[in-house]
């Protein structure tokens, strides 16, 4: 092995054998790693896995941990005139198992859970570094899993495997990690709720911290209703493995919609704008139809309240 450099917490390596760009590969991670590892540990409450941490570059896809050390932070064969992404991606999600260790909050790297919010971790600081396989378009699209045919699971009327009530008890499963992490952007980017706050609640499934968080169970059908208002089932996603743009795995940066405080129905909001609501009085997820899609924050109560007819008229 090879040393490139080290950090304050890292030092990174490569296998001059199998790996001609290792410097070039550990240049570009020494440049972000002590960044990337101060947001981890405040997304994770202060706590620090233990140091130092080697990290093996090299050029597959991917990474692999062994609760120590990262064994393998590939690039995906991007090579060194790239941003980085890929590599820099596959580094904060497998630094986000070792966190996850450390913290010892029901977040388990060794299955759907965990791998998910690991996922969520590495897309939330290099979006375009998604690499393929297990991605959210396999399990938006309903897609045979390649490498675990035989698990493939029922669906309900929507058409989605629901990984919300329960955990695959492995890390290989592209629908049950695909719904994972759907599910953790859901929590942040519609329900608002800051990583930290997700990170720092424990429970046995997604649908456990989804309850703790905001005091309502049933989590699973207002997010699956959210994903088929963008997605129909039976029609392709359009979503992919590979491509930056749409980005499989941030799915839910794009879609429209919040956590609102509503009557159920839609509410025209103005000319030609409609928010349409799902779920009952309390907590209900809304999407924007016409205008300029927008995402809500927080709670809101329509004032004046809404007609008999569920339809709320705006001031002209």
């Amino acid at each position: 092995m090879i040393t490139v450099g080290t950090t304050t917490h890292f030092a990174v390596q490569y296998d001059e054998t199998i790996t001609s760009n290792g410097q070039q590969l550990g240049q570009g991670l020494l440049q972000t790693c002590e960044g990337d590892y101060a947001t981890l540990r405040d997304i994770f409450g202060g706590v620090d896995p233990p140091a130092p941490i080697r990290v093996t570059v090299d050029n597959g896809a991917g990474g692999a941990e062994n609760r120590h050390d990262i064994i393998h932070d590939g690039d995906a064969g991007q090579g060194a005139a790239g941003d980085f992404d890929y590599l820099r991606n596959a580094f904060v999600a497998e630094l986000a198992e070792l966190f996850m260790y450390a913290q010892n909050r029901k977040w388990n790297p060794g299955d759907s859970k965990g791998e998910a919010l690991s996922r969520v971790l590495g897309g939330f600081l290099y979006p375009g570094g998604q690499q393929p396989g297990f991605t959210v378009h396999q399990w938006v699209d309903n897609l045979p899993d390649g490498l675990n045919p035989s698990e493939d699971q029922p669906t309900g009327p929507e058409g989605l495997e629901d990984w919300i009530t329960k955990v695959d008890g492995n890390d290989t499963r592209a629908k049950s990690i695909g719904c994972g992490v759907a599910f953790i952007h859901y929590l942040h980017y519609q329900l608002g709720f800051p990583f930290s706050q997700i990170v720092g609640t424990s429970g046995d499934t997604l649908e456990d911290v989804c309850q703790a968080l905001t005091g309502t169970s049933g989590a699973f059908q207002p997010f699956a209703d959210l994903v088929r208002a963008t997605y129909p089932a039976g029609h392709p996603s359009g979503l992919n493995a590979s491509s930056k743009f749409p980005d499989s795995d941030v799915l839910f940066r794009y879609l429209t919609g919040a956590l609102v405080k509503v009557w159920e129905g839609e509410f025209a909001l103005g000319p030609r704008i409609t928010l349409t609501c799902f779920g009952s009085a309390g907590l209900a997820c809304c999407r924007l139809r016409g205008g300029t899609p927008a995402k809500l924050a927080g709670t809101h109560t329509p004032s004046p309240a809404p007609a008999p007819d569920g339809v709320l008229q705006s001031p002209q």
